[in-house]
């Protein structure tokens, strides 16, 4: 079974994927669908499945890797013709950021710094049409 929406390689246009692996081999495809800033290193969002189990050691609450996921950062070149995005990288709305400084008061005025510098949310793969890298980035 292949999780995730594909995201098409054209040659021409090149979008902006990521895969963050973490220490336990688990592996996060994520897209961007609007320009922004994303970390370098994410909580693992893997499940298992049948073809990539996970032992329970390893496992969180929630029943994904409880690993740290580094970026492989985005490449230009070698990309097959699709791949498959779990996840993507989007620009929170105003009703998002206003909700993440209401559980967090304390950090209004460090969360809405960061917002406004560009920061980026994950979240599961939508039909969002994809970021593509310049063409002068890609050569």
């Amino acid at each position: 079974m292949i999780e995730g929406k594909p995201v098409y390689c054209d040659g021409s246009r090149i979008p902006r994927v990521n895969m963050y692996v973490c220490q336990y081999g688990c592996r996060t495809i994520t897209v961007d669908v609007d320009h922004g800033v994303t970390p370098f290193a994410i909580k693992c969002r893997r499940k298992p499945t049948e073809e990539r189990p996970i032992d329970e050691k390893y496992l969180d609450k929630k029943g994904e890797c409880s690993g740290e996921a580094h970026s492989n950062f985005y490449p230009t070149k070698g990309l097959p013709t699709f791949v498959y995005c779990t996840h993507e990288w989007y620009m929170p709305s105003e009703e998002e950021i206003e909700a993440w400084v209401k559980k967090h008061p304390d950090s209004e005025r460090v969360i809405r710094d960061e917002f406004k510098s560009g920061i980026l949310l994950l979240r599961a793969r939508t039909e969002r049409e994809p970021v593509y890298h310049c063409v002068e980035e890609a050569k």
